[in-house]
C-alpha cells in the first residue's frame, strides 16, 4: 500500500511538473507518506521516488475522512489494473470524468485578489492565488478568476470541466439567463464564452459560499500579500486570448452587370 500511495504522488508530479517546479504543493492525505519517504532504510523504488520528490516544496496535511475515502477508492482501482498502468492513463479505459474548478475573489483596501482551485477527478488539487495589479469591479474580478482557471485547465489538457461557483450573476450570464449590459464586463464575458468552446464538456454548478472556502481563502490571502510568497501579480491583459473575430464576408457578382454609359455604341 505504501508504494502505491507514493506512486500516485510520483505520477502527479510527472503530470503537473511545471506546477511542482514553480509553486509550493500541499498534499492532503491521512497516510504517513512523509514518514515513509523519510525513513533511512528505504529500499528499491521508494528510494528513487523519495529523491525525486525531495527536490520539490511539498507539504503533507491530513485530509477529511470523506476525501480520504476518495483516495482509497482510487487506489483500489489502480491495484485492479496492475502496476504496469499509469494511474493518469486509466481515463482512456473508462468514460471521461470532469475536473472541477473553484474560483473566488476578495477585496482588501486597495488590493483585489482571486483564488483558483483546479481539482482532478481523483482528488488532486492545483491551487493558484493571484493579486490583480489593476483596478476592476468585483464582477470583472470574478470573470478574471474564471478565465485564469479555465486557462490553467487548458494548460493541463482538460477536456471535461465543471465550474463550481457561488456567483449567481456570473453563472446566470454564462448560462444565458442574464444579460450582460456593461461594455467592460461584456469583454470578459466574451472571452469566457470563447473558452467554453475549447472544452468537450462544460458545466456550471452553483454552490453555496461555504462549499467554496478554499478558493475564498486563497483570494483573501492574495489580496493581503499572503500565501508565503506564492502569490503572483496579474497585470492587465495577462489572460486568455481574445476570441477570434467574425471573418469579413465578400459578395461577388455572378450575373451580367449593366455597364451603363461605358457600354460601347454598336
Amino acid at each position: 500500500m505504501a508504494e502505491k500511495l507514493v506512486l500516485v504522488l510520483v505520477n502527479a508530479k510527472k503530470k503537473l511538473q511545471l506546477y511542482f517546479e514553480a509553486h509550493s504543493v500541499t498534499v492532503y492525505t491521512d497516510f504517513p507518506i512523509w514518514k515513509i519517504l523519510s525513513k533511512p532504510d528505504l529500499l528499491g523504488r521508494l528510494t528513487k521516488w523519495a529523491i525525486e520528490l525531495g527536490i520539490y516544496d511539498i507539504e503533507y496535511r491530513p485530509r477529511a475522512a470523506k476525501k480520504g475515502q476518495v483516495m482509497a477508492d482510487f487506489l483500489v482501482k489502480i491495484e485492479s489494473f496492475g502496476e504496469q498502468h499509469d494511474p493518469f492513463q486509466m481515463s482512456q479505459l473508462r468514460p471521461p470524468s470532469s475536473w472541477m474548478l473553484y474560483t473566488d475573489r476578495s477585496t482588501n483596501a486597495s488590493r483585489l485578489g482571486i483564488g483558483i482551485v483546479l481539482q482532478t477527478p481523483t482528488g488532486l488539487r492545483v491551487e493558484k492565488p493571484l493579486r490583480l495589479g489593476f483596478q476592476v469591479t468585483n464582477n470583472e474580478a470574478e470573470y478574471k478568476a474564471w478565465l485564469q482557471g479555465l486557462e490553467l485547465a487548458l494548460h493541463f489538457g482538460v477536456e471535461n470541466i465543471a465550474v463550481k461557483t457561488n456567483s449567481q450573476l456570473i453563472a446566470g450570464q454564462v448560462r444565458g439567463n442574464f444579460e450582460v449590459k456593461e461594455p467592460r464586463l461584456h469583454r470578459y464575458f466574451s472571452k469566457v464564452m470563447w473558452a467554453k468552446t475549447r472544452f468537450s464538456n462544460f458545466d456550471i454548478e452553483p454552490i453555496p459560499k461555504e462549499m467554496n472556502q478554499r478558493a475564498d481563502e486563497l483570494a483573501k490571502s492574495a489580496s493581503i500579500g499572503g500565501t508565503a510568497g506564492r502569490t503572483e501579480v496579474l497585470l492587465e491583459g495577462e489572460n486568455m486570448e481574445d476570441p477570434p473575430q467574425t471573418p469579413a464576408r465578400y459578395v461577388f457578382a455572378t450575373g451580367a452587370a449593366d455597364e451603363g454609359w461605358m457600354k460601347p455604341i454598336t
